[in-house]
């Protein structure tokens, strides 16, 4: 599995208002079904159903709590420096 592609770009704010940066949103989903957006959170998206994409984000969501439940347990272990 890939990872998702981070979509930051140069519109970056406390909320998207134009046009522009939701096409710059659009366009990095292409081939891609869920995205990292930075200091914002997760995103998918679908273009066989609203199901489809509540899949893919919730599969996402699951495994970044993994991993961070990986580096947590990392930094837990004993005899570890």
């Amino acid at each position: 599995m890939t990872p998702p592609p981070d979509i930051t770009g140069k519109e970056t704010g406390p909320v998207a208002a134009k046009n522009r940066a939701g096409s710059t949103v659009a366009k990095a989903f292409k081939g891609a079904k869920a995205a990292l957006r930075q200091n914002h959170g997760l995103l998918s998206a679908s273009l066989h159903s609203i199901d489809s994409a509540a899949f893919w984000f919730i599969a996402l969501e699951r495994c970044c709590k993994q991993q961070l439940d990986l580096g947590r347990r990392e930094t837990k272990t004993p005899g570890r420096k």
